[in-house]
């Protein structure tokens, strides 16, 4: 009978050996795979990095292109897509005839409307 109860010990711690070396198996393999992730992550947020530097660089460059100098004067050039607010500039704009021609015509149209609705 001690004999018995000892083989059945023995079995039991057995199983229990298995048991957590199959665990930490399981735990070893998820390390692995979040490493794995990890390390692919992080290499996105380099290639982002990468990515936002050469975009701030470009902003820079259309910055310099859209205010830039024109007969020695810092003056504004007219995109006419509608960032161009002419009551906040404090410089000479460069715009093409054809825009002001638009704006003035727009402006002019405007002038008429208020003066049929005063009448």
């Amino acid at each position: 009978m001690p004999n018995e109860i000892i083989d059945r010990l023995r079995a039991e711690s057995n199983t229990e050996d298995n048991h957590m070396r199959l665990l930490l198996r399981e735990a070893a393999n998820t390390l692995e795979q979040m490493n794995a992730k990890n390390a692919r992550l992080r290499e996105r947020v380099k290639r982002s990095g990468r990515k936002n530097e050469r975009l701030v660089g470009t902003i820079d460059n259309l910055r310099l292109k859209q205010f830039t100098r024109f007969a020695e004067d810092d003056c504004w050039i007219w995109q006419g897509d509608g960032s161009d607010s002419l009551e906040t500039l404090v410089c000479p704009v460069v715009i093409s005839a054809s825009d002001l021609k638009a704006i003035i015509d727009q402006n002019n149209q405007l002038l008429t409307s208020q003066k049929l609705v005063a009448s």
